[in-house]
């Protein structure tokens, strides 16, 4: 069998449309939220492992870790999409809920 892809963040956006393209393509993913959505029960209907995971604090890194032993002893790939948990708010500044990521000798991402 195929060792799992970790995705973290795969509750909504971006790592939700990656974790459902993984899984049509029978890929095994193992997904991380940290607020639940509704998508987070269809991503387990399709096969995903879900795992509710608070990365703001060592504790919760620790418990994360702890859990994904239970699912694999080796994972494929991890695609690190989550956010840095900022709260979300339709008045935050676009700016700093997408920080600019400096790459390749002053390419930035934003």
């Amino acid at each position: 069998m195929t060792a799992p892809i970790l995705i973290t963040g795969a509750g909504q956006r971006i790592g939700l449309a990656f974790a459902r393209a993984c899984l049509e393509q029978g890929q095994p993913v193992i997904v991380t939220y940290r607020s639940y959505q509704p998508a987070v029960d269809a991503l387990q209907k399709a096969g995903a492992d879900c795992i509710h995971a608070n990365f703001a604090t060592n504790d919760g890194i620790d418990a994360f870790v702890d859990t994904l032993k239970t699912k694999t002893d080796r994972l494929r790939a991890i695609i690190h999409n989550a956010s840095d948990w900022l709260a979300e708010s339709d008045e935050s500044d676009p700016y700093m809920t997408g920080r600019t990521i400096a790459l390749d000798g002053g390419r930035h991402l934003v």
